[in-house]
């Protein structure tokens, strides 16, 4: 899905991270998640799971910064 620029979907996303934060180290020292929750049942995931985040990061910056960034990922794959 990925290579062809699909988004995955939700099932497969929460599937995937509730198996990651159940592990040992995660309920330890905790998590980080960069870009979830993004839809409302990723939020009813984070909900039903009874975790949330002690602490979370906006990143402010302008357009032009942001697609100047993005700019340098882009790559060819031939």
């Amino acid at each position: 899905m990925m290579k062809s620029g699909e988004m995955i979907p939700d099932e497969i996303i929460i599937e995937v991270l509730a198996k990651r934060l159940r592990q040992v180290d995660c309920l330890i020292n905790g998590w980080v998640i960069d870009g979830f929750p993004s839809t409302t049942s990723q939020i009813q995931f984070l909900k039903d799971m009874n975790m949330s985040p002690s602490l979370v990061f906006v990143l402010d910056a302008p357009d032009h910064t942001v697609y100047e960034r993005l700019e340098h990922r882009r790559f060819d794959p031939v």
